[in-house]
């Protein structure tokens, strides 16, 4: 039976029906503030689009687990968190949450970068003479190292990755493409 605040995600039934979502949404109302539900199983059940009889489970456990994550900040979640969450979607789709935080990429979450190897086109600030941080993707990394020809070693301290950013050879730094993607982020570590 889902009745209580405590309850977790991985504690919810593996065959969850119609009723058990109800459920799952009005235990969860209290902690949301104003008129969220429609709005938050109209975002879940679109997600699964014409698999939503199937995949009922699955859609209330992501709700659940994407809102028992969100109880850990300040304040309750509004329906524009709902509509806004790069994490519920993600939970939604059938990906698992991370076990840390990533980094951002203009305020949103990098999953391509934890997840893809290779390399991704980004925007990069240098670091300012003595500074220890520098900008990739408007979000700020720790500088490890700068080595020649304008590479640069940098790291995101909780979800402990390293990156490599190098000039992008097709869009020279120097100007002339246009385009604001003119550097390569690779994973390192």
């Amino acid at each position: 039976m889902i009745d209580s605040r405590a309850a977790r995600a991985e504690d919810l039934p593996q065959d969850l029906d119609g009723a058990d979502i109800g459920r799952v949404v009005r235990v969860v109302s209290s902690w949301i503030e104003g008129d969220w539900d429609a709005k938050l199983l109209d975002v879940g059940l679109k997600a699964v689009g014409d698999r939503v009889e199937r995949d009922r489970a699955r859609v209330g456990r992501a709700v659940f687990e994407w809102l028992e994550t969100r109880q850990t900040r300040p304040g309750r979640p509004t329906a524009r968190d709902v509509l806004q969450s790069a994490l519920l979607r993600r939970l939604l789709s059938g990906s698992p949450k991370l076990p840390f935080v990533p980094p951002l990429a203009f305020r949103r979450p990098w999953y391509a970068l934890v997840e893809n190897k290779g390399k991704h086109r980004a925007t990069f600030v240098p670091p300012a003479p003595g500074a220890t941080t520098a900008l990739v993707n408007d979000f700020a990394w720790d500088v490890v190292t700068v080595g020649p020809g304008q590479m640069y070693r940098l790291h995101h301290a909780s979800s402990k990755i390293t990156i490599r950013v190098i000039p992008n050879e097709e869009m020279p730094v120097d100007g002339g493409s246009g385009s604001r993607f003119r550097w390569l982020v690779e994973r390192v570590a």
